[in-house]
This record gives C-alpha cells, structure tokens and sequence, in this order.
C-alpha cells in the first residue's frame, strides 16, 4: 500500500524531473513505503 509521503521534502525544481521522480522513489523505497510483493508504480 502506498502510503502519503506529503510530509516528506519537497523536491528540488530545478532539477530534471526524472531526477525528481528518481530521487522520490528511492527515497520512498528507502522508507519501506511498499510491503514485500507490491509493485512499485510504472
């Protein structure tokens, strides 16, 4: 389940935004947003 990480930094703008999406995601990844056998979004 993914869970809201709007406390979370918000992202830098000036930076790509696959750079945004990446770090974002591995951030989330990181804090053990997804349980075991989710998949991630695409």
């Amino acid at each position: 389940m993914v869970s809201d990480h709007a406390s979370s930094q918000k992202p830098d703008s000036r930076l790509p935004r696959y750079v945004q999406i990446r770090d974002d995601l591995a951030q989330r990844i990181n804090q053990r947003t997804w349980a075991t056998g989710i998949a991630l979004p695409s």
